[in-house]
C-alpha cells in the first residue's frame, strides 16, 4: 500500500516556488510605467492561469503601492525602492480525485517556460546564457497549449516523449511546427536551447 503523500488533508503542500525580478523606472508617465511593468510579468502570469483583468488589476495595485512608498519622505534618499509581491496559486483537490492526481495537475514552475528566456532579469537559480537573437525569436514564438481535458491533452500528446509524463488537465503542450510532434512546452524549449531538431523525429525545427 502506497503511503499518502498529504497524510494531513486539511494542511496545504507546498509543492514549487520561484521568484524573478522587474525593475520600474518612474519616467513621469503612470500609463507607460504601468505598460513597462505588464510586459514584464504578463507571459508568466498568465502562464498562472490568470486572466488578463487580473494581471492589470494585481499589477495596477502593486504600482499604485509603490508610488505611495516612493512619495513617502522616509525613502526619499532611496535610490531604489523594493516592494515585493507574493502569489499563492493553489490547486484543490476535487471530490474523488486521488491526491496524486491533484498533485500531478498542479501549476509548477519546474513545468513552465523557464523564465530566463522571458525576462530581462535572470533569476539566481538559473545561468545567465546567450542565445542569437534568431533562435531566441524562435523560441518565443512557439505556440503553448493549455490542456483543459485529459481527451484534448491525449489526442494532442499520449505522453511526452522527453520527460515521458503523461498527458494531465491543466498542462501546456507545444506542438513543433516543422513536423507537428508534441511535447510539454518546458521539455521541448529547455531541449531546442541545445538543439535544432525534433527530439522524436530528428527532423530540423527549422
Amino acid at each position: 500500500m502506497r503511503p499518502n503523500p498529504n497524510p494531513n488533508p486539511d494542511q496545504n503542500v507546498i509543492l514549487d516556488s520561484e521568484s524573478f525580478d522587474v525593475m520600474v523606472h518612474e519616467i513621469g508617465d503612470a500609463e507607460r510605467e504601468a505598460i513597462g511593468l505588464y510586459f514584464l510579468t504578463f507571459k508568466r502570469l498568465k502562464d498562472y492561469w490568470m486572466t488578463r483583468d487580473e494581471i492589470k488589476h494585481m499589477l495596477g495595485q502593486a504600482l499604485d503601492f509603490t508610488r505611495e512608498a516612493a512619495a513617502d519622505p522616509q525613502h526619499a534618499a532611496l535610490d531604489k525602492i523594493p516592494i515585493v509581491v507574493g502569489i499563492e496559486v493553489c490547486t484543490v483537490q476535487q471530490d474523488g480525485e486521488s491526491v496524486e492526481a491533484a498533485m500531478g495537475r498542479a501549476i509548477r514552475a519546474q513545468y513552465l517556460v523557464p523564465l530566463y528566456l522571458w525576462t530581462k532579469e535572470t533569476p539566481k537559480q538559473y545561468k545567465l546564457r546567450e542565445y542569437g537573437v534568431r533562435w531566441l525569436y524562435f523560441l518565443r514564438k512557439l505556440g503553448k497549449i493549455r490542456v483543459e481535458n485529459v481527451d484534448e491533452g491525449l489526442a494532442l500528446m499520449p505522453a511526452c516523449h522527453i520527460c515521458s509524463r503523461a498527458t494531465t488537465t491543466g498542462a501546456q503542450i507545444t506542438v513543433l511546427p516543422s513536423c507537428g510532434h508534441a511535447f510539454h512546452t518546458r521539455c521541448v524549449w529547455v531541449w531546442l536551447e541545445n538543439n535544432e531538431k525534433c527530439p522524436l523525429c530528428g527532423d530540423s525545427v527549422v
